[in-house]
């Protein structure tokens, strides 16, 4: 029976020693010993903004997450004594030596190690991945992330890889697999230029070629054709000359309207018949007719069409060279401008 009571009683003397602080609180100076609360308070406060720094957590994620639990723990231990200052020097076990308080100071300074190994971690990965992330930005301004969630995203996790290597000291096999990174993205960067810029008149190509514009209308189908190819290449080799990329875009989609229209109508005219065509070809001359007429020039009509447009065409590049003389107002009679309009009108007819 005595040989079990005194491990025990030998025990609860070990555990009394154990709540005895370890240093007399009466002997210290009690401004010094607030100072020094303050003093850790300080530190505390300090590392708070740096261990929320999402940026920086993506950088160094292991380091600080390690960070901030040896932060908790300090926080821990200081709430302990700041409120019970006797506190300060209590021990923290029965075979430790420590105090609350140098245990605090410890994981302080353990933390504050850590964020600045994180720090580092986060220059030193700029630095040699400057090309990857700066290519990421140029997916994010040209919103890649919503066109090509997906791809964005996993890129964006090959690239975390990268860092996380560097943030592991294998700095040589982040910088290895770089060059990969490099190929994918701009590759999603030629993919989102094109589908912002010229996939729509890509597919409003193959639509005039399922209604069958590209046979009705073929020399201007094609010019809008060779439009578009043009832009794709363009894209393909610089896709972030985006003032050449938006011009040749607007060039194609001018091609593509021009296709659709001449298809169009010369599909309606192929459905018309002669009286319907005569009547078309009638209502262009009348608009010749009063385009000439404006200008001061004779009555055209008794000349093919295309012999007509060229004799507007004469007279319109001597007036824009001769700009000061403005268009010739023809004098004419009241009663024989009211029959020429009459006759236009019939013509119409």
């Amino acid at each position: 029976m005595k040989k079990r009571i005194l491990p025990l009683l030998l025990l609860l003397g070990l555990a009394g020693c154990a709540s005895q602080p370890s240093v007399d609180p009466a002997t210290q100076n009690p401004d010094k010993q607030q100072a020094q609360i303050d003093a850790v308070w300080s530190r505390i406060d300090a590392l708070e903004g740096p261990l929320q720094d999402e940026e920086l957590a993506w950088f160094a994620t292991a380091q600080m997450r390690r960070a901030n639990s040896t932060w908790q723990d300090a926080r821990q231990q200081y709430q302990l004594y700041a409120q019970t200052p006797e506190r300060m020097y209590e021990r923290l076990g029965v075979f430790s030596t420590r105090s609350r308080y140098q245990a605090s100071q410890e994981s302080l300074e353990d933390a504050e190690k850590l964020v600045q190994q994180a720090q580092e971690i986060r220059d030193q990965a700029k630095e040699q991945l400057a090309e990857p992330f700066h290519n990421r930005e140029v997916l994010r301004s040209l919103d890649a992330q919503s066109l090509h969630s997906t791809t964005y995203q996993q890129l964006d996790e090959q690239l975390k890889s990268l860092v996380d290597n560097i943030a592991s000291g294998r700095l040589s096999r982040a910088l290895s697999a770089q060059p990969a990174l490099l190929k994918a993205q701009r590759e999603l960067e030629v993919r989102t230029v094109r589908d912002i810029y010229l996939t729509p008149h890509r597919r409003e190509l193959e639509r005039q070629k399922n209604e069958g514009l590209d046979q009705t209308a073929p020399a201007s189908y094609e010019q809008a054709s060779q439009r578009l190819e043009a832009a794709w290449k363009h894209v393909e080799a610089f896709p972030r000359d985006l003032d050449t990329v938006a011009a040749q875009a607007e060039a194609t989609r001018f091609a593509l309207a021009h296709s659709r229209h001449l298809g169009q109508d010369l599909q309606s005219l192929d459905k018309a018949d002669r009286a319907e065509r005569e009547s078309y070809l009638l209502g262009l001359e009348t608009q010749l007719a009063q385009l000439s007429h404006s200008l001061g020039m004779e009555d055209l009509r008794d000349r093919p069409l295309k012999q007509q447009l060229k004799e507007l065409n004469k007279v319109l590049q001597k007036q824009m060279r001769q700009p000061e003389a403005g268009l010739v107002e023809p004098e004419a009679d009241p009663d024989e401008q009211d029959g020429e309009e009459a006759a236009l009108a019939e013509q119409e007819q």
